[in-house]
């Protein structure tokens, strides 16, 4: 089939029907997750207690690549819940992703002595276990 004829037959699927090629799936969900992120920013404005706000925004830098602004939304969500485990847990993969072995250990160490979650603290004391030289 030469390519002509095959543009020709998938201009005439529907759109949902068409084939994503990887490299546009991977555009479109950038561009979701860059309009998350804008969106969780003009929330947190108008309300920069919510810990749950927060949460959301380290997530969606996490997954934008964005290690630098994922550290400083989970370090402002510690913040106001300095006993949460599951924050003190993405601060551990997120100071391991900016090479800080200190600072990934300590937070690994809190997220073991706040957690309640046996998976969680494996994982913890699996990580620290890495990082010891």
């Amino acid at each position: 089939m030469t390519p002509l004829l095959l543009s020709f037959l998938l201009s005439a699927l529907p759109a949902a029907a068409q084939p994503v090629m990887p490299s546009q799936d991977h555009a479109a969900r950038q561009a979701v997750l860059r309009a998350a992120a804008a969106d969780l920013e003009v929330r947190l404005a108008a309300e920069p207690k919510a810990p749950e706000l927060w949460r959301r925004l380290g997530h969606t830098y996490q997954h934008l690549g964005e290690a630098l602004k994922a550290r400083d939304a989970f370090l402002k969500l510690v913040e106001l819940k300095p006993e949460d485990a599951r924050a003190w847990f993405m601060l551990g993969l997120v100071y391991e992703k900016l090479e800080d072995r200190p600072a990934a250990a300590a937070a690994w160490e809190k997220c073991l002595r706040f957690t309640r979650d046996e998976k969680a603290a494996e994982t913890a004391r699996r990580h620290l276990e890495d990082l010891r030289p």
